[in-house]
Parts: structure tokens; sequence; C-alpha cells
């Protein structure tokens, strides 16, 4: 009997796989994946969702340098804005935490339930979805002036 189960579950699993990749292509991280086959409904993941639609810089190449780097960052703050606010209401409603815009990148940092993910992979507005990891610290680099003086210098 148990190893009747044992199959049900393996075939439920590759089934579910199948699907996964199916509806949602490659808007999902493998890891993300991963987590999502072994979490419970209202477990919390903390994601970074990257957004369809990229800004269009057309605009701004015909300006000097000078204009070109004085107008860009407002050009991707306000493009992030548009293209994010529907997801972020949507988000809101859903009791999601942490929202966080990544303008320039025009990314959203979140904190969700794993049951929203596969609708949030839906979305024609968005294009990857990926597990938020926590990167190990890494100090500077010393200073030059704390750098050792070689011989002969």
């Amino acid at each position: 009997m148990s190893r009747m189960i044992v199959s049900m579950m393996a075939v439920i699993f590759v089934t579910i796989s199948l699907f996964a990749a199916t509806v949602f292509g490659n808007s999902l991280s493998q890891d993300l994946e991963s987590r999502l086959a072994v979490s419970e409904p209202e477990e919390e993941i903390a994601i970074i969702i990257t957004m369809a639609e990229k800004a269009d810089l057309s605009k701004i190449k015909k300006l000097s340098t000078l204009e070109r780097r004085r107008a860009l960052p407002q050009v991707l703050r306000s493009h992030a804005e548009t293209t994010q606010a529907d997801l972020i209401k949507y988000l809101k409603t859903k009791g999601s935490r942490n929202l966080r815009s990544i303008w320039v990148t025009n990314l959203l940092a979140a904190t969700v339930r794993s049951e929203l993910i596969p609708m949030i992979a839906e979305r024609t507005d968005v294009s990857a979805i990926r597990l938020d990891k926590e990167l190990p610290f890494v100090s500077s680099p010393k200073s030059i002036d704390a750098a050792p003086v070689g011989q002969g210098d």
C-alpha cells in the first residue's frame, strides 16, 4: 500500500511540475519552483518580480550627456511607477508585505503568500519571478591610504 502512495505522489509531483512549466513557461526561476513545490499555500516567500515592459530611452538619446544624466533617473522612476502601479495595487489587496520598487531595472520586491505566485506569473505585465535571496555581507576594500607602501616608492 505504501509503495502505491509513493508512486501516486511521484506521478502527482511530475504532473504538477510539467503543468507549471507549461503554464508559466520560464517566468519562474528554478529555485522558486523548487520552493513552491514544498511550501504551504499560506507560507510567505520573498520574491523579485521582473516587469515585462522596458523603459523607452529613445526620447533622451538625443540629449547632451549632462542632460541625459539628469533625465535618466526621472524617466526610469516614472516608467517603473506607471508599469508597476496595477501590480502593486493587486499585491496590497492580497496582503503582500515589504513591497519595494527597484525602479532602475523595473523590478518589484515583495513578500507574498506562495499561493499568489502562480497568479502573479500569469500576468502579462510580468516577465519573470525569482526568489529574493539574502546575499552575504562583503566588507568594503581598504582605502588606498591604509595600504602598505612598497619599497622604492
